[in-house]
């Protein structure tokens, strides 16, 4: 199966995004792509920008399957879509935000024997994008065989949107895109292998643990034991 991957570059408005995201999926497309995943857009309505360009894919009659999960939202998880030459090895599971990095939501989606594992972090730096495809090849020693990270880029610093889209089989990077927009092709050999026996969990980067808690509302673990807060004082 040929997988196709869209590391979309942000617009400003919805319409930009849904006619890029779209041009994007039929360039896909045309390379033979069986299965376009597209990510999540953060700030718009996920069902405005996948809705718009999974109707602009069916009026194109464009060869390939879409997968744009539902449950694109931040802090949110679940198997929300299906493709016939996949399902047959098991459901596609899509991570969004913080949850990509919630080892309790980890073992709860084990349990669904998923085939493949769409992460879409919406990483607000490039080096948590880069922790992030750390914690994908982990996954795919532990969860499942296949973990696909589908990003956006072209956020400012501190905002979602910093790429690190990948394709990850079995704890090799098969593929991954610059920072900047850019189109992923895997061909993937079905039925899609599993690890076996399966890893551990991985752990999750400090960089990451940091983030949670910030979203959190928690103080930040500094990564060291002794408390400094109070600094030293000068008489």
């Amino acid at each position: 199966m040929r997988l196709g991957v869209v590391q979309h570059r942000l617009r400003t408005t919805t319409t930009e995004d849904v006619h890029a995201m779209f041009s994007a999926v039929r360039e896909l497309a045309s390379r033979g792509a069986e299965l376009v995943i597209i990510p999540c857009v953060a700030g718009i309505a996920s069902d405005e920008v996948r809705d718009g360009v999974r109707a602009a894919v069916r009026d194109a009659e464009l060869p390939c399957g879409l997968f744009g999960p539902t449950c694109y939202t931040p802090g949110e998880w679940g198997v929300v879509d299906s493709h016939d030459r996949v399902q047959s090895t098991g459901p596609i599971l899509a991570l969004c935000g913080d949850t990509c990095f919630d080892p309790d939501v980890w073992k709860q989606a084990a349990e669904l024997r998923p085939a493949i594992a769409v992460m879409s972090p919406l990483s607000e730096s490039e080096l948590q994008a880069e922790a992030a495809i750390e914690v994908a090849i982990g996954l795919s020693d532990s969860l499942c065989g296949l973990v696909v990270v589908a990003e956006c880029a072209g956020a400012e610093i501190g905002a979602p949107g910093h790429g690190g889209s990948a394709v990850v089989l079995l704890g090799d990077v098969v593929t991954e895109a610059l920072p900047g927009p850019g189109l992923l092709v895997a061909d993937v050999e079905l039925p899609i292998a599993q690890p076996e026996p399966k890893a551990p969990y991985p752990v999750v980067p400090t960089l990451l643990t940091q983030r949670l808690a910030v979203h959190a509302g928690r103080r930040p673990d500094a990564g060291y034991l002794a408390d400094l807060s109070d600094g030293l004082r000068v008489r």
